[in-house]
């Protein structure tokens, strides 16, 4: 088979849905809100949403999405890009909501350049995605017990887009205005 080189586009992060069938999820019915929980409670994605805040988002590798029912679903690249969603829009992971607030409060200066958007590499079919997990078979205590009404972290509420404020107006009073001003006069020179 010939080498088909898939094409690089910008999504929108908010346009971004989870892949509920990966490997990760030992549920494959499971919610965008529960899937959210399990990634940052077993998965490291809030130290993901702090190295992205200290240093910045790298685009080096790009996530893997396929579009599926007119959705981008990430197949590669669920942990960077719910660290991305998350501080966007905290409320996502409420378990981590006030530790989000924090680090976005902390580090106001930088969260000003969270991408709204990112490039992703489109792939045409699921199957062209999928490479050998280490994580295949396992099973988490944490997200069965969630899926049977054990654990107060999990949420089978609607997940949320990310059209709320943003990470700038969750930081101090005084830096909002002048963190949409300089995004904007950033973003259209």
């Amino acid at each position: 088979m010939a080498y088909d080189e898939p094409p690089i586009e910008h999504v929108r992060v908010a346009d971004l849905r989870l892949d509920l069938q990966n490997s990760r999820f030992p549920v494959s019915s499971v919610n965008a809100a529960a899937a959210m929980n399990l990634l940052f409670e077993e998965h490291d994605v809030l130290e993901v949403a702090k190295l992205i805040l200290r240093s910045g988002y790298f685009d080096d590798e790009f996530p893997l999405v396929f579009q599926e029912d007119g959705a981008n679903v990430i197949l590669e690249g669920n942990r960077r890009v719910s660290a991305l969603k998350a501080l966007w829009d905290p409320t996502l992971v409420p378990a981590c909501e006030q530790q989000l607030r924090q680090m976005l409060k902390h580090h106001a200066t930088e969260a000003i350049s969270l991408p709204e958007s990112i490039r992703v590499m489109v792939v045409s079919l699921r199957s062209r995605a999928r490479r050998p997990d280490p994580h295949e078979g396992q099973t988490s205590n944490n997200f069965r017990n969630a899926t049977l009404g054990g654990s107060s972290h999990f949420t089978s509420a609607a997940p949320k887009t990310l059209s709320g404020p943003g990470p700038a107006t969750l930081m101090s009073p005084s830096i909002p205005n002048r963190a949409h001003t300089a995004r904007r006069s950033s973003a259209n020179p």
